[in-house]
């Protein structure tokens, strides 16, 4: 975990410094960052990660971060904002063009969680091949998330769109009710 530990501090020292003003690439280094705790909770737990679930984790801090971005360039397109420290901002291409890469991120995001769901490595340690059922709850969650998050809530931070929603936050107690009885049913 100390090597995992360099690696973070190190590549959020270089996000500081440069990466922070390189288009895409600041969103690209933040994934990387989440990516990153998740492999030191793994090793801190002695629990190795899953790649899917590492795919998982970079795919949708992918996402959730050019949400985020767009968002930023929307209020500042509206003149609602200055480009102050976020001079990086003003490097992206029009809304229309964030709009595909946001879409393609959800696609991975959806397909990475439903082939984790699949995956033998994930059967074999859950003993079930019934996760694959809460796939249609992530797919409403993102969706549902992208629409509010495109749409009259621009410049909302991320977390507090997930825990002000009520569909959003239904749908995590489902998945959550849902995951948690699929993993109890395959141990009884």
């Amino acid at each position: 975990s100390l090597r995992v530990g360099i690696a973070y501090t190190g590549i959020m020292l270089l996000y500081t410094l440069f990466l922070r003003r390189v288009m895409v690439l600041d969103v690209i280094v933040i994934a990387t960052g989440f990516v990153l705790r998740v492999l030191m909770g793994g090793e801190m737990i002695e629990l190795p990660v899953s790649h899917w679930l590492l795919l998982c984790t970079f795919s949708l801090a992918l996402y959730l971060g050019m949400i985020k971005r767009r968002q930023e360039i929307s209020v500042l397109t509206a003149g609602e904002g200055e480009p102050g420290s976020r001079r990086v901002l003003m490097n992206y291409p029009p809304v229309a063009i964030i709009d595909g890469w946001i879409s393609a991120l959800s696609a991975m995001a959806l397909l990475c969680y439903a082939l984790y769901t699949v995956d033998p490595e994930t059967v074999a340690k859950h003993h079930t091949e019934a996760l694959i059922y809460t796939l249609p709850l992530v797919v409403f969650g993102i969706f549902r998330y992208q629409k509010l998050a495109l749409t009259g809530r621009a410049g909302e931070d991320p977390a507090t769109l997930v825990t002000t929603d009520t569909g959003i936050r239904l749908t995590l107690i489902l998945w959550a009710l849902t995951s948690g009885l699929i993993l109890y049913l395959a141990r009884v």
